[in-house]
């Protein structure tokens, strides 16, 4: 499994955005809007959740962009809740 390539701090940073697009596209009436707010927040609460970022490491040169969405949904699938409960300990 590939590691890790965000730190806590990324992983927090992008859960709550994620979570604040995904309430914002969720309140707002407009289609168009509405759906690519909840698309970029999706896709920031799985990148939290994983630790991973396909792009970042499409960039890096670690993995393709097609093969990193791949890695990511796998890490979320794989137990990403008890991951963000331990990287909001801190926060309590």
């Amino acid at each position: 499994m590939a590691q890790d390539n965000l730190g806590p701090l990324e992983r927090l940073i992008s859960l709550v955005t994620g979570l604040g697009l995904a309430v914002a596209a969720v309140k707002r009436r407009a289609a168009y809007g509405s759906g690519v707010m909840s698309t970029a927040g999706v896709f920031l609460i799985a990148r939290g959740a994983a630790g991973y970022c396909p792009v970042k490491g499409a960039l890096a040169g670690d993995l393709s962009l097609k093969d990193g969405l791949r890695r990511q949904w796998s890490r979320v699938r794989s137990g990403a809740a008890r991951e963000i409960a331990q990287l909001m300990r801190p926060l309590r």
